[in-house]
């Protein structure tokens, strides 16, 4: 949207991404070209193939009610669906014939039907604005992409959520292909390009942001209860800015420890407890015997414009370390 506008965006934009299978939000903020993230939230399963089964289901219910006979999946499928989930976003109903049966569909009890999947998105874009520290009166317009933006009720809860209407001057099937081909422009090699492709992207700048918390087990002194046990430590915080790298130090528990158990957690928020978060990787930095409690341990955890997380837990005292190299896609190769 950036660059087809010529750079003539200033100010906090939100970027409402609803496809097939995916639903995200990200709070930016624009001057020009220059692209900062400033929030951004979502979920893997949420998307136009969720409305699709949503209206397989409508009609197999109705036909069920009609003729007391289960309808098999054959006769209508997510594809079939699809297409009439299209129509309902420009009519009132749509009568769809099923083994020499009319089912009608109305837009209404669609929308009822994929409200919740609707409302999900709206509580991860109030979210986003709260994490991106705005309001949404803060925001001067919504980017669309994706084509199940073009449902109306979707329309709806855009203009709910952000007190105006979307923007689509783009297209939103295409948008987001488009803004990965400048993207991959922009981080790669920029000798395989043109002349005229180096200066199309000469003014584009992205400043990324990390999408979760990123920390580690350790035990902790709850100073309320006066109490030590194992707690979640957040290293990297959601919304830090990529590259990201920080250095903490952590000690040993008891004299006479041989081994320290490291864990990478990930969470959506900055969780203290255990048991809402991910333990994303772990694995064992053995110890010299007989030391005394309170030796200590630094963990580093860098966090690249790749996606990559390079994590560190080093004992200070003999340099013994464990380093692990993490993707996005949480496949590892320990060192």
């Amino acid at each position: 949207y950036a660059y087809k506008n010529g750079g003539d965006f200033h100010g906090n934009y939100a970027v409402y991404d609803l496809g097939g299978g995916t639903f995200d939000v990200s709070i930016i903020r624009v001057d020009g070209q220059e692209v900062d993230v400033l929030a951004t939230n979502g979920v893997s399963k949420l998307g136009g193939d969720d409305f699709d089964r949503t209206l397989v289901e409508l009609v197999q219910a109705k036909y069920q009610d009609q003729t007391g006979v289960a309808l098999d999946p054959e006769d209508f499928t997510t594809n079939d669906a699809e297409d009439e989930k299209k129509s309902l976003s420009k009519r009132k109903s749509v009568l769809i014939r099923v083994n020499k049966k009319i089912v009608e569909i109305t837009k209404e009890e669609f929308e009822e039907a994929i409200s919740t999947l609707v409302t999900q998105a709206e509580l991860l874009c109030e979210s986003a604005i709260e994490e991106a520290g705005l309001d949404a009166k803060n925001i001067k317009s919504v980017l669309l992409a994706g084509g199940s933006t073009r449902i109306p009720l979707v329309r709806e809860s855009i203009e709910r959520v952000f007190g105006q209407k979307p923007l689509d001057s783009a297209n939103v099937d295409e948008v987001v292909a488009l803004g990965a081909a400048l993207y991959a422009a922009y981080k790669g090699d920029r000798s395989q390009l043109s002349a005229a492709q180096t200066a199309a992207i000469d003014n584009i700048n992205v400043t990324e942001s990390t999408s979760r918390c990123f920390g580690t087990l350790a035990i902790i002194h709850n100073e309320e209860r006066d109490e030590r046990a194992l707690g979640n430590t957040i290293l990297i915080h959601k919304g830090d800015k990529i590259p990201a790298s920080v250095t903490e130090t952590f000690y040993t528990s008891y004299d006479g420890q041989e081994a320290v158990l490291c864990r990478l957690t990930e969470s959506t928020a900055p969780e203290t407890d255990p048991k809402f978060v991910k333990i994303v990787w772990e694995g064992e930095l053995k110890l010299p015997s007989d030391r005394p409690a309170g030796q200590e341990i630094q963990i580093t955890y860098s966090y690249n414009a790749n996606q990559m997380m390079k994590c560190s837990f080093v004992d200070v005292a003999t340099s013994k370390k464990v380093e692990i190299d993490l993707s996005m896609t949480q496949t590892s190769s320990e060192k």
